[in-house]
């Protein structure tokens, strides 16, 4: 016989949606626990109203939670399984899930989106809105970046949400960074293509329009970028702040 609570098509895209807003009611005290509680209110229709889960259901999911809002959904995905279909008093093992989960939900979707994808697609984005000063189609090229970077955006929410939900409790060997990478060096690799293609391109304009004023430009650009490799983490991430600064300099100066 068929499970009546199975996550459904319907279920699954307002799980979704819903997802969107786990950050509203964020806070320093229990972070995006009460945005969890907002996006599973629909799964407490599902449950038994004489049960302990369903009395207990807002008290275990007001405390303490944090995760990538992006990641949240591999979380949402297994508390709607364990809320409609297992038996028996489950807020103790719903406390020890999170907990696991805490941890690789946040340093993965930090490290994969945070220091790779967005300044990448940032960098590209940005050598786009260059391009289209130039009277080049730079549209196009901004248009790939919101792509790129909208596209593992909504599917990380989505599959998050089916694979938490089908996988259970083995969720958590899933959640490694090896998993995620392959994507993590596509766009680690296109955002050290976009700096170097933007940091030539600062040069050739410097060198048509040469200007004594963008000398200490590249001098304070070189001594921050030795530092930076030698002595950051997040080498990435402060490497495209600096192209960014150079190509707006170096079109302020150059007139």
């Amino acid at each position: 016989m068929e499970r009546t609570n199975r996550l459904t098509f319907y279920d699954h895209f307002m799980l979704f949606i819903k997802s969107f807003f786990i950050q509203a009611l964020w806070n320093y005290r229990s972070m995006l626990s009460l945005g969890l509680c907002f996006v599973l209110l629909p799964v407490r229709n599902k449950m038994d109203r004489d049960s302990e889960n369903y009395s207990g259901f807002v008290r275990e999911n007001i405390k303490f939670f944090n995760a990538h809002p992006y990641f949240a959904g591999y979380v949402i995905g297994l508390l709607y399984k364990l809320y409609t279909e297992e038996k028996g008093d489950i807020g103790p093992r719903v406390d020890k899930l999170k907990n696991l989960l805490i941890s690789p939900l946040g340093s993965i979707g930090d490290k994969l989106f945070w220091e790779n994808i967005k300044p990448a697609m940032m960098l590209l984005a940005v050598s786009g809105a260059f391009l289209q000063l130039l009277d080049y189609p730079g549209w196009v090229v901004m248009l790939a970046a919101f792509l790129g970077y909208n596209i593992p955006h909504l599917y990380t929410r989505w599959h998050g949400i089916s694979l938490g939900y089908w996988m259970g409790f083995q969720i958590y060997h899933k959640l490694n960074f090896e998993s995620f990478e392959k994507m993590s060096k596509l766009y680690l690799n296109i955002g050290k293509v976009m700096w170097v293609l933007g940091f030539v391109l600062t040069i050739i304009i410097t060198w048509i329009n040469f200007n004594w004023l963008l000398i200490p430009v590249f001098l304070i650009n070189f001594v921050l970028t030795v530092f930076i490799y030698h002595y950051t983490y997040s080498v990435f991430r402060y490497l495209g702040m600096l192209l960014i600064l150079n190509i707006l300099l170096t079109q302020i100066f150059s007139g």
